[in-house]
C-alpha cells in the first residue's frame, strides 16, 4: 500500500506538469490565432491587396528634353577614360633570408 501511495503521487505530479504544459500552449495557440487574424484585417483594410492597387501613370513626351539651354541631342559625351598604367611583370623570385631568433639556455630550440 505504501508503495502504490508513493508512485501515485509521483504519477499525479507528472500529470500535473503535463496539463500546465498543455495550458501553455493553448495559451500560445491563441495568442498565434489573435495575431495573425489582426495581421489579415491589417491587410484586407489597409488596401494592401495588389488587386486594389493603381495602374501605373502613362507618360508621353511631346518635344526634346532642354538640360541647361541645349537640346540633349546636341549635348557632347564626356571623354573616355584614362587607359590603366601598364602592369609589370617582375621575373624571379627574390629570397629574403632573416635571422631565426633562439632561446638560449631554455632548451627548447637547442639541437646538436
Amino acid at each position: 500500500m505504501d508503495y502504490y501511495v508513493k508512485y501515485l503521487s509521483k504519477n499525479t505530479e507528472a500529470n500535473d506538469f503535463r496539463s500546465l504544459r498543455i495550458h501553455k500552449a493553448n495559451t500560445a495557440i491563441i495568442a498565434t490565432a489573435t495575431l495573425a487574424l489582426l495581421a489579415f484585417l491589417t491587410f484586407y483594410f489597409g488596401d494592401f491587396d495588389k488587386a486594389n492597387k493603381r495602374k501605373p501613370i502613362e507618360v508621353s513626351l511631346v518635344q526634346p528634353v532642354i538640360i541647361k539651354g541645349e537640346l540633349m541631342s546636341t549635348a557632347k559625351p564626356p571623354p573616355p577614360p584614362a587607359p590603366p598604367p601598364p602592369r609589370q611583370i617582375r621575373e624571379g623570385i627574390e629570397v629574403i633570408k632573416r635571422p631565426v631568433p633562439t632561446n638560449q639556455g631554455s632548451g627548447i630550440n637547442e639541437r646538436q
